[in-house]
């Protein structure tokens, strides 16, 4: 499936639009009420690495290939919205497509570790468009890969 500029556009101003596009608000509230250790300051830095690892993740590749990067406080963050269901269904289709969801699986396909060469493709994709590399960076064993889901009608 090809992607085009407009294409682009449109998902870059949704994932970064706090207003119009993407609203994290129920996410961050999340946040404070599990990470008791968390204040405002620690969230709007998750929250700012979670949408960079969103859009890192839809420029990389938007159908099925793995990346091991995110922070940290993006991956709390990834947890909480990934604890409201629905609308975390919903922003991935809007961020990833109809049927499409970002898949979040705690070990690497085939149980293998981490390579200098996976860090070096995630720093080059933060790189490409701009992203700075979170400075709490992980790679240990967490992947992001969008991945078809059935379509409840499609199952029936």
């Amino acid at each position: 499936m090809r992607f085009t500029a407009s294409d682009a556009a449109l998902v870059r101003q949704f994932i970064y639009d706090r207003t119009q596009g993407l609203d994290l608000e129920e996410v961050r509230d999340l946040a404070l009420e599990i990470y008791k250790d968390w204040d405002v300051d620690t969230v709007d830095e998750s929250e700012r690495c979670y949408r960079d690892f969103l859009w890192v993740c839809w420029n990389h590749d938007k159908r099925a290939r793995s990346l091991a990067a995110i922070s940290l406080l993006a991956d709390k963050l990834w947890h909480c919205h990934m604890l409201l269901p629905a609308k975390y269904l919903e922003d991935c289709e809007r961020i990833f497509g109809r049927g499409y969801v970002l898949d979040h699986t705690p070990v690497l396909p085939g149980g293998r570790a981490v390579s200098e060469l996976d860090e070096a493709l995630a720093a080059a994709e933060y790189a490409k468009l701009g992203v700075p590399l979170p400075a709490d960076i992980q790679t240990r064993c967490i992947w992001a890969a969008v991945e078809p889901r059935p379509r409840a009608q499609e199952r029936a």
